[in-house]
């Protein structure tokens, strides 16, 4: 098996200002995303982030074992683009992750 990943992050200058976003589960998962993207002359920026927390133990199907890992993550993202002669562009982007994923047996 072979192939390539093409990731293709958001465009600064395309993006809104401040983006917000959270959600809870009926399983007591909580996620928040949020951007930020500010504009100036000859260069743009977005920031953005997310955290997902989980922290309850399911075993739906009574064996003992988790059915679904506890989750702890923050991710975050920043990326610059410079505008650069003959309508060229300059793009940097940075990314920080850290997850933390717990499962197996209660107790």
């Amino acid at each position: 098996m072979g192939g390539v990943i093409n990731i293709r992050t958001k465009n600064p200058d395309l993006a809104p200002l401040l983006t917000l976003n959270g959600y809870g589960t009926t399983d007591k998962a909580a996620n928040f995303d949020f951007s930020f993207s500010p504009k100036a002359e000859g260069f743009s920026t977005l920031f953005s982030g997310n955290t997902h927390y989980f922290n309850n133990f399911l075993d739906q199907n009574n064996d003992n074992f988790s059915d679904a890992p506890n989750i702890r993550r923050v991710s975050l993202f920043n990326k610059w683009s410079f505008e650069r002669k003959d309508e060229r562009k300059f793009d940097v982007a940075f990314k920080y992750l850290y997850e933390e994923r717990m499962g197996g047996t209660s107790g």
